[in-house]
């Protein structure tokens, strides 16, 4: 929460490690609160030049062309992608 009408949320370099490591999986992620409420989102996709874009309450497109969740009925069909901390010390107590 932050105190201006309107804040931008960026990070520059999301995928640090995957980065240093000259791993491809990295994007740059910006972001627009408005009253403390994110109204835009981009990510960018550098290594394949994808633009994922979404404004709230108009849907999210990648490089111009609209995109959707997945039809897929359950969830136990599905793909679940999650990230943890760079320092697996923060987590441990957490997952454990």
């Amino acid at each position: 929460k932050g105190t201006a009408e309107f804040q931008w949320l960026i990070d520059p370099l999301d995928g640090t490690t995957n980065y240093a490591h000259q791993l491809p999986f990295f994007s740059i992620a910006i972001a627009l609160a408005v009253r403390d409420e994110i109204v835009l989102g981009l990510v960018l996709n550098p290594m394949d030049g994808e633009l994922f874009a979404a404004i709230s309450g108009r849907g999210a497109e990648l490089n111009g062309k609209p995109i959707n969740v997945s039809s897929t009925p359950s969830v136990f069909e599905s793909l679940l992608v999650t990230g943890f901390p760079y320092d697996v010390n923060e987590i441990i107590e957490p997952v454990m």
